[in-house]
């Protein structure tokens, strides 16, 4: 057990050593409303990427860390629904590197409506290494 232990937190530690952070750039959104929102809190702030064999981590400042499968090089995604299901969220991490080191990543939030008039609408974060 106490084996066991150990390794866990040597695969931790080592996760969280490959965590790369980054400054939010820009922000851009389908709607003004959205970019109002979302303004305040997100240009300036870090975001935060942990990337795992499969799957990325993207912690935009203080919240909570978002998982996204791997869908192809460098890009990783996740979706899901509202609890009504008439609406689905699907998240972009879009991941940019010279020479294997992780220069820039774009951040993207879609939500399209499942019913009705079947709008959608979207904002973006660009962060960049300083």
């Amino acid at each position: 057990m106490k084996t066991i232990r150990i390794i866990l937190l040597l695969t931790l530690s080592t996760l969280s050593l490959h965590a790369q952070k980054l400054k939010i750039t820009a922000l851009d959104a389908s709607i003004q409303r959205l970019y109002d929102d979302h303004a305040p809190y997100t240009l300036g702030k870090t975001m935060t990427i942990q990337v795992f064999d499969n799957s990325a981590s993207v912690t935009v400042g203080t919240d909570k860390p978002m998982f996204l499968k791997k869908s192809s090089d460098n890009t990783y995604t996740n979706a899901s629904n509202n609890e009504s299901k008439t609406e689905t969220y699907t998240y972009t991490l879009k991941l940019y590197t010279s020479l294997s080191v992780l220069t820039s990543a774009e951040f993207t939030w879609n939500v399209q409506e499942n019913k009705g008039q079947y709008r959608s609408a979207y904002w973006k974060l660009t962060a960049k290494r300083f």
